[in-house]
């Protein structure tokens, strides 16, 4: 909880702060490409396809090309996994799951922009993350770890709440208008903390087979997150003018 409610206070803070000398606002959203590096853990994971939704501001600075930002955001964590089961009778079954962490992100962090190309502005941009998960998908597979213990199990134990991680990317800024704007921005978001934690299980039982079976035993099992995304959106400015 207190690393919820620093970053909650950085990013109040840099909204003022931005507020105060002139400020842009954004709103952005677009495709998340996640990946997980699972330890000891069964099966083939690709790539999950999914989606986010960003608000930020920024400083609206004397000299532009330096400011501060701050957002919030609501993105889909994960990967998807590829399983292949085979019946009693030999036959071959070939199945794709997404597996995903839907978390509430809160980043603060530093802005450059370079020279600028024709009409468009580039910039790099270099933060920092809390994320806090609001919610996952992990109860629709507890029917097949009843049989083949190789999913996450949907345990609150062991899903992580809070997470913590890095924001780095650039993109190109472009005007619309004086006041009105548009963005192209890529980001790559490593966590540094894990999003799922599982101490090793004894004892487990197949109970989709009819036979005896003796109880398997299941390691230790930790997921940690990494999402590329691809973002489009609108920047509006909002300039405050001081009269002596």
């Amino acid at each position: 909880m207190k690393r919820l409610l620093f970053f909650v206070f950085a990013f109040l803070l840099s909204m003022s702060f931005a507020q105060a000398q002139g400020a842009v606002y954004s709103l952005k959203g677009g495709l998340s490409l996640g990946f997980q590096k699972w330890d000891n853990q069964l099966g083939r994971r690709n790539p999950l396809t999914s989606y986010h939704i960003i608000a930020a501001i920024e400083e609206l600075p004397e000299d532009p090309r330096f400011t501060i930002f701050a957002q919030a955001g609501y993105h889909a964590r994960g990967t998807s996994m590829r399983t292949t089961f085979f019946s009693t009778g030999g036959n071959r079954f070939d199945q794709n799951f997404a597996i995903k962490f839907n978390n509430i992100a809160l980043s603060v962090g530093a802005k450059k922009k370079l020279n600028s190309l024709g009409n468009m502005t580039p910039y790099y941009m270099l933060g920092v993350r809390g994320e806090y998960t609001v919610k996952t998908n992990l109860a629709q597979f507890e029917k097949y770890n009843k049989c083949y213990p190789i999913y996450p199990f949907d345990k609150k134990e062991y899903i992580k709440k809070f997470n913590y991680g890095a924001i780095f990317g650039g993109g190109f800024e472009f005007p619309f208008t004086d006041l009105i704007g548009g963005l192209l921005e890529f980001t790559i978001n490593p966590d540094f903390s894990r999003q799922y934690e599982q101490p090793p299980i004894s004892g487990i039982i197949n109970q989709c087979s009819s036979g005896t079976n003796q109880p398997i035993n299941i390691s230790e099992r930790k997921i940690t997150n990494i999402t590329f995304e691809i973002s489009l959106g609108l920047r509006f400015l909002h300039k405050v003018e001081y009269i002596d």
